[in-house]
C-alpha cells in the first residue's frame, strides 16, 4: 500500500486522488530548512512523522523559535497566501517523512482540493496569531517563563515527556545566554515542574510548567 500523508485520510476521494498524483515524498533530515523568511517558498509541506519549527526575528533582533508544526500537520502554510512568501524560517527539528506540493501547483489547489486549501489557510492564520501573541508576551516574560513556554510546546508537540536537548540548544532557540537558561532550568526544577539531567529534560508536572510559562 502506498504511503500517503496522514492529512489525506479525511479528505474527499476526488481530492485525495489528485494529491497522491502530485505530492512529492521526501525523507526530511533534522536541520533541513524548508523555507527562509520573506522568500517565496518552493512549496508547502504535508508532514508525516517529521516535526518542523518556525523561527522569526524577535525583540533582540535575532531568530528565535516561536512555534512547532507537529507530525501529521502542515508546514509552510503561508505558501498559499498572497505571493507565497513565508514570514519566518521553517526548519526540521525532528527528522521524518514529508510530502511537498510544488509551488507551481498551489494556485490550482483551491479548485482541485478545496477542503485541504481551507485547512491550510486556517493553519496560516493560526501561525500569524501565534507569532503576534509571542511578541506581545515576549516583552513581558521573564527568562524562566520563556523557557517554560518553549519546553511545554515541545513536550506537547512531540508527545514525549523526555526532551533530549542541551542548555546551549535551548539558549539558541530563545536567543538567550546559556547561563541564563541554566538558571531558568534550575528554577523550573526547584518548582518541581521538570527534572534537568545531562543531555535531557524530563517533564515532572505539566500543570505546574504551564503555570510557570504564564508568569511574568
Amino acid at each position: 500500500m502506498k504511503t500517503v500523508p496522514p492529512l489525506l485520510a479525511n479528505l474527499p476521494r476526488c481530492e485525495t486522488v489528485w494529491l497522491e498524483s502530485v505530492l512529492v515524498g521526501q525523507a526530511l533530515a533534522k536541520g533541513t530548512v524548508l523555507a527562509e523568511a520573506d522568500r517565496a517558498s518552493s512549496g508547502l509541506w504535508l508532514l508525516g512523522d517529521a516535526v518542523t519549527c518556525r523561527l522569526a526575528l524577535g525583540l533582540r533582533g535575532a531568530n528565535q523559535e516561536f512555534g512547532l508544526d507537529p507530525a501529521g500537520s502542515i508546514a509552510c502554510a503561508f505558501a498559499i497566501i498572497g505571493d507565497g512568501r513565508i514570514p519566518w524560517r521553517t526548519k526540521v527539528c525532528r527528522g521524518g517523512s514529508g510530502w511537498m506540493l510544488p509551488a507551481a501547483l498551489i494556485p490550482g489547489l483551491r479548485d482541485r482540493a478545496p477542503t485541504l486549501a481551507d485547512r491550510i489557510e486556517c493553519k496560516a492564520q493560526q501561525e500569524a496569531a501565534q507569532l503576534a501573541r509571542e511578541f506581545v508576551l515576549g516583552g513581558r516574560r521573564s527568562a524562566t517563563a520563556s523557557v517554560a513556554a518553549r519546553l511545554l510546546d515541545h513536550f506537547q508537540t512531540l508527545g514525549d515527556d523526555i526532551l533530549r536537548t542541551t542548555h546551549r540548544e535551548i539558549a539558541g532557540l530563545l536567543h538567550l545566554r546559556r547561563e541564563t537558561v541554566t538558571l531558568a532550568l534550575q528554577e523550573l526544577e526547584g518548582a518541581h515542574a521538570i527534572r534537568s539531567l545531562r543531555g535531557e529534560i524530563r517533564l515532572v508536572d505539566r500543570a505546574r510548567l504551564l503555570a510557570l510559562s504564564l508568569a511574568h
